[in-house]
C-alpha cells in the first residue's frame, strides 16, 4: 500500500541558525530511548555512562538529516552529518582524537533555537573525516574540525 500524506504544514516562524551545545554518549552504552510522535522525552544510558558535552566556538557546528532515495529499490534512509570544532591541539588532545576516531557514537544537538536534536540513534554515528592543526597564519584554526555521519532508517 502506497505512503500518503498525512498532514499540513504551515509558515514556521524565524528562528535561530546554529548549534549551541553538543552532546556525546557511546553508542553501545544507550539502553533505552522514550519516544512519542517523534518527540524524545528520555534517554537512558547503562551503568555509570553518561552523555559528554563538548564546548563548542560560536557559529563552527552544524548538523543536518538529509533523506535518500532510491524509488528503484524502493528505500529511503537519512543521511546524518555532524561537523563540530575543537579548539587547541595538545598531547591529551591528540589522545581523544585517537580515541573518537575509534568510537560509535550518539550524538544530541541543542540549536541556538533551544531545540534538541538526537542523531545516531538506530545506527550510531561515526568519525568520516576531519583537519586540522597548527594553522599556517596567525588567525587560522588551532584545533581539529571532525565530521560525524550515520546512515538511519528515519
Amino acid at each position: 500500500m502506497p505512503c500518503s500524506i498525512d498532514a499540513a504544514r504551515g509558515l514556521d516562524c524565524l528562528g535561530v541558525g546554529g548549534v549551541d551545545k553538543l552532546y556525546l554518549a557511546n553508542f553501545n552504552s544507550v539502553s533505552a530511548i522514550t519516544e512519542a510522535n517523534g518527540t524524545v522525552s528520555a534517554i537512558a544510558l547503562t551503568g555509570s555512562s553518561t552523555f559528554y558535552e563538548y564546548e563548542v566556538p560560536q557559529e563552527s557546528t552544524n548538523f543536518g538529516q538529509t533523506p535518500n532515495v532510491n524509488r528503484t529499490n524502493f528505500t529511503i534512509f537519512y543521511q546524518h552529518n555532524l561537523s563540530f570544532t575543537l579548539a587547541g591541539y595538545d598531547g591529551s588532545t591528540a589522545d581523544h582524537l585517537n580515541n573518537i576516531t575509534k568510537s560509535k557514537m550518539i550524538g544530541l544537538v541543542l540549536t541556538n533555537s533551544g531545540e534538541y536534536y538526537l542523531l545516531g540513534r538506530d545506527k550510531g554515528l561515526m568519525v568520516s573525516g576531519g583537519e586540522g592543526g597548527s594553522g599556517v597564519a596567525s588567525g587560522d584554526l588551532y584545533g581539529q574540525t571532525l565530521t560525524l555521519e550515520s546512515a538511519e532508517p528515519s
